[in-house]
């Protein structure tokens, strides 16, 4: 059964890929799990058409449709919580912000790809 959401949001995963800090020459990628807003297509639309004209970059954008995450850690291997400081910090980590723009427009691609 189809159910109407005022404000849908979603879990998708999120891939960061970082050269590998013991591995000369090689890529890691770390995964983690990111909360989205799903923007309805007029939304999407505008956010992209300002996105472009106003040459914002991934982390100016992002929280435009980023709400929460999860499965990330300390550096000390503790569980971080998802706070608003948490949230700014991980994304001024390099190649989050790329990541989470990446899985945000990959996850609208593959809901309309199934749509069809």
């Amino acid at each position: 059964m189809f159910k109407i959401e005022p404000n849908p949001t979603y879990w998708w995963p999120v891939t960061v890929r970082r050269p590998s800090a013991t591995k000369p020459g090689q890529i890691d990628e770390h995964v983690f799990q990111a909360k989205f807003r799903w923007l309805d297509d007029e939304a999407h639309a505008a956010m992209l058409l300002r996105a472009v004209s106003e040459k914002l970059t991934d982390r100016q954008v992002v929280p435009e449709f980023w709400e929460a995450f999860s499965d990330v850690q300390a550096a000390d291997g503790s569980q971080l919580a998802c706070t608003p400081d948490t949230m700014a910090a991980l994304l001024a980590e390099q190649g989050v912000a790329a990541a989470l723009s990446k899985a945000y427009i990959d996850s609208r691609n593959e809901a309309a790809q199934k749509n069809s």
